[in-house]
């Protein structure tokens, strides 16, 4: 049974290959996501950059997210359009999309124990059910012993 649990515990145990597995693809999966982090916070940099150094831009940016100029007055058409959002707009590089973490993969080990103790009693008795009992074979020996006893020829 030891050797049975043993084996499941290092194919699908918490620190088996199945878990490793996953564990690979996990970490690929965070490295582009840094990657594209990465990318994403260089263009946000040089944007910043340029809002700061560029003053018509950013009346321009200003004014593509609702503010107005202190002698402006907005006025709003309602049923025009599909209704423009006066938020901007998110790319989706959440942090909790960077963060996210799940359960790792693999058995629990008392799951692991409790499938090695039932193989292992599943063997021993398929094992018991094929192997002859020992009653069979000193049955069996002693025949043989009765046959071939030389008192045996001669009567």
């Amino acid at each position: 049974m030891l050797a049975i649990y043993c084996l499941l515990s290092f194919v699908a145990g918490k620190a088996g290959l199945v878990s490793q597995v996953t564990m690979d693809g996990r970490i690929m999966a965070m490295e582009d996501k840094a990657a594209e982090l990465r990318a994403t916070n260089a263009r946000l940099s040089s944007e910043v950059k340029a809002l700061t150094s560029d003053a018509g831009r950013l009346a321009r940016e200003a004014r593509k997210i609702g503010y107005l100029k202190p002698d402006e007055t907005e006025i709003l058409l309602v049923g025009i359009g599909a209704g423009d959002s006066m938020r901007p707009a998110s790319d989706g590089a959440g942090i909790e999309d960077v963060l996210r973490v799940g359960e790792i993969a693999g058995l629990p080990d008392l799951l692991v124990k409790e499938i090695a103790l039932i193989v292992g009693f599943g063997v021993f008795l398929v094992m018991s059910l094929l192997r002859p009992s020992t009653r069979a074979i000193k049955a069996e020996r002693v025949g043989v012993k009765a046959e071939t006893s030389p008192g045996a020829e001669t009567a």
